[in-house]
């Protein structure tokens, strides 16, 4: 049966630490938020390659990405 689509939770909290950087204003680069959906992607991507073992997959780019800002949830 094909996938057609995947959910990938990330836990982002304060002491991640790329929140060091701009400790006034908390905000997930989006160069890592990129990353994060590349890797969600690789991974159903590789439920449809059946000889998974002998390939390599590359993220080669993106192209209109849009997320809304990632912030820390501070309990």
């Amino acid at each position: 049966m094909r996938k057609e689509s995947i959910v990938a939770l990330k836990n982002v909290t304060i002491t991640s630490l790329f929140f060091r950087t701009l400790p006034h204003k908390p905000i997930m680069p989006g160069v890592l938020i990129v990353e994060a959906i590349a890797q969600a992607g690789g991974l159903l991507l590789l439920t449809e390659v059946p000889n998974r073992d002998e390939m390599l997959m590359v993220f080669t780019g993106i192209e209109k990405a849009a997320s809304a800002p990632v912030v820390p949830e501070i309990s």
